[in-house]
């Protein structure tokens, strides 16, 4: 997340408001990029209440589209969770994996963001287990990826600070 945060002041975006808006790009472009998706699928009547709902409650719309990491954290985990969906009914074996390797990828960036990451890691877990029994392979390698940053950095954190020490933001904040 500060990285974004950086790419934005780097684009000219200093002002605290330019910088709301900023940190809400990535969901923005989400939910127009689910909104389509949903609107060629199910039609556009959920399409445009998904839409409502993730950009027009006030919670993102209003709280949370500050320079903060809520909008990027819920981004990533909505991307990922959708990714995996549409990974398991992919046609291709190719595109099945490809995906798989873009969702653990999102959430290793959403964990470093918010160590409640592992929420979405427990649904799409939860998730494969109660619809794609078979994809064993698939939710290894998932959790391989989505884990990897967070645990290396832990292992660098612990060897600076001479005890051990797991990676976390706010934990009991965010729960």
């Amino acid at each position: 997340y500060p990285l974004w945060l950086a790419a934005g002041m780097a684009c000219g975006f200093a002002d605290t408001r330019w910088l709301g808006v900023w940190t809400a790009l990535p969901m923005i472009v989400l939910t127009a990029l689910l909104a389509a998706w949903l609107a060629h699928r199910l039609g556009a009547r959920y399409a445009m209440l998904f839409a409502s709902v993730a950009l027009l409650h006030p919670l993102p719309a209003f709280i949370s589209a500050r320079t903060m990491s809520d909008e990027f954290y819920a981004a990533l985990g909505l991307a990922a969770v959708w990714g995996w969906v549409v990974a398991r009914s992919a046609s291709s074996s190719r595109t099945r994996w490809l995906l798989v390797i873009g969702c653990g990828a999102l959430v290793s960036l959403q964990l470093l963001t918010r160590s409640t990451g592992l929420v979405t890691m427990g649904a799409i877990f939860v998730f494969t287990l109660s619809t794609w029994r078979a994809a064993w392979r698939e939710l290894t390698l998932f959790v391989l990826l989505a884990l990897t940053p967070a645990l290396v950095w832990s292992v660098r954190s612990s060897q600076l600070e001479g005890r051990p020490v797991f990676v976390h933001s706010l934990v009991a904040y965010n729960f």
